[in-house]
């Protein structure tokens, strides 16, 4: 077979890879990571898809190699076999054909059979032991290494398997289950237990029946407990519902108590604002501030009353003394004119005197008429006297001078009496305006008193003031009181309020409590259920005890009994593992019989193969060096130089040689084992060779490329420099 070329579209991290092969050598290079082994892997895919299930990833190529970019592996394969070239498709993920091979009309072909198998003729397993080759798998130190893989590849095609030992294996088995005398061995001991549980089945059963009695009496008590613990229940949820209740019935008193609280403080808050004056709130002291005031205003009335009757007095004793009215008016002129009638006489007499004797005067110089222009100077003064006289008289309201003169001489006689009169008019009159101006200060105390608290009076008024002033403190006296009930209900109701707070600290625990309340719960006395209660408790307490005492009798017997049903079970586990061993036994001694049957009938039929495919390679890996590789009958290596007649133990190669006779001797087994010749794999196979030993196996590379495609991968580029054109070279 050859493969032409592959597309990785998606596997591991290959990712729309296309790579062409050409018969004979290919060499791809690349670096470690670049994805080689994916390559080799790929076309493993190709051929067999993934064999292998492990849960280590390392040995699972369907976990390991699911691309990195998508889900769905794909893939194609072209290749050419003796049947005719054809395409090899995969998809993993595919529900209609997740494989395929077309033929080269497109046709599908072989229908459900992996390509390995339809055109190599053998299985993944033979395929990754024997094309498939990796490092370390061409290279044997000792001869007898190189012998036991040889044998152990024609014996089950894998190089680590080794008959002998399989065989022996097979003779230590039948041992290890039935020994030789049929007195030791896995399947005796197993019988002689069986024997064993069958008497502690008998046993068991005999315990079984004492523990179904206990259990019985068991039940029975758990069910009263039970009985009695739903009874308990119940009075519990009576027993937290009386308790809700009473926390019920608190928080609503307390809810009562603190609106009661409420309103009492806003009453008082009301009726203190209702009362407030710009913020001014009388008080008893204030009203008796104002009954003081009252008090006073009347005191002072009284008093501007008996002022106001002496000044009365005083005016009618004045008005007797004057006499008449015309007397009393020119006394009170005079007065206001602040003369004295002495005085005022004095200025009379004066003035009279004056007129008389400037007329005198005048008469004697105008009987002299040298002086008559003179005496007209001293007439006109005496005339201007006059004219005084006649002011003075019209001053005082008199009709003539004459009049003034007599009612001069009339207040004269009584002005002292007048004087005193009136200065005791005048006494009284200083006495009025001060009760006046104090009834007034009083008034207007009191008024300002009754402004404050909200009562507008005028001073004016002064006649109502007090009995207005009485009758508003008679109302704030009411207020006050009120104000004052307010003040000691609200007092009460706090008090009320705290108190019931102070005996209940955990309002939130209250309030939880109390809304578990349940009115549809019927209440009883708080007597009877607590009653009630205890009897239960005490009665399931008795019924535990009990309980505990049947729980320890059935704990010793269980505990000493074992489980029928696992005895059973045993019984029949060892019944089958009897009957299995006994089979196996049986099937050992037929397979151990067979395979050295099949495996010495093997030998005398492959020796004579491998001894002729194989001198052909290894004569022209040598260069004709060595006519022949040899393989007798017990599988056993040997070679014939050329020019010699005799065989000589393969122990006398060189190890470049011995890699030589053991890759002819694979390659000679895969003709045997192929339907036609694979294409070999080299997976970092030489990675470990120097540069001697690499040389001499690129020359063996050569010579199979003759006949076999030839797939090399390698991290270095020493492969791809030692062949040179001889090979195809691929970069990764």
């Amino acid at each position: 077979m050859i493969i032409k070329s592959i597309e990785a579209e998606n596997f591991g991290k290959l990712e729309k890879l296309n790579m062409e092969f050409k018969p004979g050598i290919n060499v791809i290079t690349g670096d470690n990571e670049s994805g080689k082994s994916s390559v080799t892997r790929f076309i493993r895919y190709m051929l067999y898809g993934f064999t292998s299930r492990a849960g280590d990833i390392s040995k699972n190529d369907k976990k390991k190699y699911s691309p990195w970019s998508s889900l769905d592996i794909k893939g194609e394969m072209k290749i050419e076999t003796e049947k005719g070239s054809f395409t090899l498709r995969r998809e993993q993920l595919s529900k209609t054909a997740p494989f395929c091979i077309l033929d080269e009309s497109g046709s599908p072909v072989y229908p459900g059979l992996p390509a390995g198998d339809a055109f190599l003729g053998v299985d993944a397993e033979t395929y990754d032991k024997t094309a498939m080759i990796s490092a370390g798998d061409v290279f044997f130190s000792e001869p007898e290494t190189l012998s036991g893989a040889i044998k152990n590849m024609v014996f089950s095609a894998d190089s680590e398997i080794d008959s002998d030992s399989v065989l022996k294996k097979l003779e230590n088995a039948k041992k290890e289950i039935l020994g030789k005398t049929q007195k030791s061995g896995i399947l005796y001991e197993l019988r002689n237990e069986k024997t064993r549980l069958e008497q502690r089945k008998k046993e068991s059963l005999e315990k079984r029946n004492e523990l179904a009695e206990i259990k019985t009496h068991l039940d029975r008590t758990k069910k009263r407990i039970e009985e009695n613990l739903g009874i308990l229940d119940g009075l519990k949820k009576e027993r937290n519902n009386l308790r809700a209740k009473y926390a019920y019935e608190k928080r609503e008193r307390i809810e009562k108590a603190r609106k009661s609280a409420e309103m009492a403080k806003k009453a008082y808050e009301d009726k203190n604002l209702q009362m407030s004056v710009d913020g001014f709130v009388p008080d008893r002291k204030y009203l008796s501030d104002m009954n003081d005031a009252i008090l006073s205003l009347m005191a002072s009335q009284d008093e501007l009353n008996s002022a106001r009757h002496e000044r009365s007095h005083a005016e009618s004793r004045t008005a007797l003394l004057y006499g008449n009215t015309k007397q009393m008016k020119f006394n009170s002129l005079l007065e206001e004119a602040g003369k004295e009638p002495e005085e005022l006489m004095e200025d009379v007499e004066a003035l009279k005197n004056e007129e008389k004797s400037k007329k005198k005067t005048g008469v004697i110089l105008a009987c002299l008429v040298i002086t008559l222009p003179i005496s007209f100077i001293f007439f006109s003064k005496a005339k201007k006297a006059r004219k005084k006289l006649d002011e003075l008289a019209e001053k005082f309201e008199c009709k003539n001078f004459e009049e003034f003169e007599e009612l001069l001489s009339s207040s004269r006689e009584a002005f002292d009496n007048v004087k005193e009169a009136k200065e005791e008019l005048e006494e009284a009159q200083k006495t009025l305006d001060e009760k006046t101006e104090e009834r007034k200060a009083a008034a207007d105390k009191l008024c300002g008193m009754l402004d404050k608290t909200g009562c507008k009076t005028s001073v004016s008024d002064t006649s109502l003031i007090a009995e207005k002033a009485k009758e508003h403190i008679r109302k704030l006296s009411d207020d006050i009181t009120e104000l004052d009930e307010l003040k000691k209900n609200e007092l009460s109701e706090s008090a009320q309020l705290e108190g019931l707070l102070e005996s209940e600290p955990d309002m939130e625990k209250l309030e939880i409590l109390a809304n578990a309340y349940d009115e549809t719960i019927p209440l009883r006395g708080q007597q009877q259920v607590e009653k009630e209660f205890d009897f239960y408790t005490r009665a399931t307490d008795t019924l535990n005890i009990q309980k505990q005492e049947y729980e320890k009798k059935a704990a010793v017997i269980s505990e000493n009994t074992e489980e029928s049903d696992e005895l059973e079970a045993k019984f029949q586990m060892l019944k089958a593992e009897i009957e299995k061993l006994s089979k196996k036994h049986a099937a050992l001694e037929t397979a151990s019989d067979a395979i050295k049957e099949a495996y010495d009938e093997m030998r005398s039929n492959v020796s004579p193969i491998l001894t002729e495919n194989a001198s052909k390679l290894f004569e022209a890996l040598t260069d004709g060096k060595y006519e022949s590789l040899y393989v007798d009958n017990e599988l056993k290596l040997g070679f014939l130089e050329k020019g010699s007649a005799e065989y000589r133990n393969i122990e006398y190669l060189s190890s470049g040689a011995l890699d030589a006779a053991y890759l002819c001797l694979r390659i000679a087994l895969s003709e045997y084992l192929y339907t036609e010749k694979p294409v070999l794999i080299f997976d970092d196979a030489f990675s470990k060779l120097d540069d001697g030993r690499l040389k001499k196996a690129l020359e063996i590379m050569k010579v199979l490329a003759k006949d076999y495609q030839i797939i090399i991968l390698s991290c270095l580029d020493r492969e791809k420099n030692a062949l040179g054109k001889a090979a195809n070279c691929i970069n990764m």
